[in-house]
């Protein structure tokens, strides 16, 4: 098993120390002010540029996650808590925000992982909350997310 595939099951720790459940339960200051904890809740197949320490998922990784009813369960268990900490903050809906990043991940992962769906639900969901506040360039990027090989990658 992948590293990625351990911490989802609730098996084993990041390097951070921390579980699945343990960043579950996170206040939302300390959602906000973490800068490791996104990166395993929603890895990508390439590196992060903010944290290149975090995962990188394989393909393996996403088959395994789109066959299997508890991998998406986590995936899905992770998207709440984000969905609540961005109800619960006012921050994001700013022109300018970090969390518009995690936002282009999270959409990212769910399509990656075969939540196609759900991603596309989660994307409506952060353009309608933001309306007129954040650029188009970053409805885009959003929007970009949904496809398996955005166009900011070629």
């Amino acid at each position: 098993m992948s590293a990625i595939l351990d911490f989802l099951r609730g098996d084993d720790p990041n390097p951070n120390g921390l579980t699945l459940y343990d960043i579950l339960d996170y206040d939302d200051d300390q959602f906000e002010s973490g800068h490791t904890h996104i990166q395993w809740m929603f890895p990508l197949p390439e590196p992060s540029k903010a944290q290149p320490s975090s995962p990188v998922a394989t393909e393996q990784d996403y088959e395994l996650i789109a066959m299997n009813p508890l991998y998406k369960a986590r995936m899905l268990a992770s998207l709440g808590r984000f969905v609540l900490f961005l109800d619960r903050t006012t921050l994001w809906r700013r022109s300018r925000d970090h969390n518009h990043l995690r936002i282009t991940r999270v959409i990212r992962c769910l399509c990656w992982c075969g939540l196609n769906d759900v991603a596309f639900d989660f994307c409506e969901y952060v353009k309608s909350e933001v309306g007129q506040t954040v650029g188009k360039q970053t409805c885009w990027y959003w929007d970009e997310a949904l496809k398996r090989d955005p166009e900011w990658l070629n």
